[in-house]
């Protein structure tokens, strides 16, 4: 990665496996390292990292917009679509994975 890829960008980890597609070899494992852009606005489709319970957790799920709301969908489907709300707040968008070890 370019150095101005990261200026401004911060950082997180995957905790979980709900980013781990049971339909192939798409996702993200646990303990991946997820680089993100606080100033860039999420798009359909894009990954996005987001805060829950209070800002206590953050999670990486993919945004969509459907049927007049937007949601954050997990790739594995044992965990639940999210719909935002004034619950979930957006912190950033994926700009780099480093795969877990």
């Amino acid at each position: 990665m370019t150095a101005d890829l990261l200026s401004g960008c911060a950082t997180t980890v995957i905790r979980d496996d709900s980013m781990v597609s049971v339909y192939g070899p798409r996702g993200f494992k646990a303990g991946a390292k997820i680089v993100f852009d606080p100033s860039d606005t999420p798009r359909p489709g894009c990954f996005v990292v987001a805060a829950i319970k209070d800002g206590d957790e953050e999670i990486v799920r993919e945004y969509a917009v459907r049927d007049g709301g937007r949601f954050l969908v997990p790739m594995n489907p044992a965990y639940d679509i999210i719909r935002l709300d004034d619950g979930v707040t957006i912190k950033g968008v994926v700009k780099h994975v480093q795969a877990a070890a």
